[in-house]
């Protein structure tokens, strides 16, 4: 039975290389043609013009003025991708508090501000509370 195990586990073990090596080279061969379609585009030569500026203006080198560009476009998705989270949350956070609220568990905010709204004009409260 230890034979048959360990005879198993190598064949795993192959697998998995074969595996690799398989995605290795597609991978390979995608990335090169990416690379080549990337570095004929208009947007390398903008950048270029870019690093150049940055360096000339900055007195500092092109690799220096590189990867101040890079840093600022990184820290830029960063700062979007932490605010579309922050607002995806408010937005289930704003859903949960209304089902909440339609549930019999408690005035949420928009609500309490729509009947503050309808005291304040005597009327019902405008339809834009509840449209969220």
């Amino acid at each position: 039975m230890r034979d048959k195990e360990r005879d198993n586990i190598e064949s795993l073990q192959l697998l998995n290389t074969a595996i690799i090596k398989s995605r290795e080279r597609k991978t390979n061969a995608a990335y090169e043609e990416r690379l080549k379609s990337i570095c004929r585009s208009p947007v390398i030569e903008a950048i270029n013009i870019s690093v150049n500026y940055l360096s000339e203006l900055q007195q500092i080198s092109r690799d220096q003025s590189a990867m101040q560009i890079i840093e600022t476009i990184l820290e830029l998705d960063s700062l979007w991708s932490d605010y579309v989270v922050m607002e995806g949350i408010d937005r289930i956070k704003g859903m949960v508090s209304k089902r909440g609220c339609d549930q019999g568990q408690g005035p949420c905010s928009h609500h309490q501000q729509a009947q503050a709204q309808s005291q304040q004009c005597g009327g019902r409260p405008k339809k834009d509370y509840y449209e969220n």
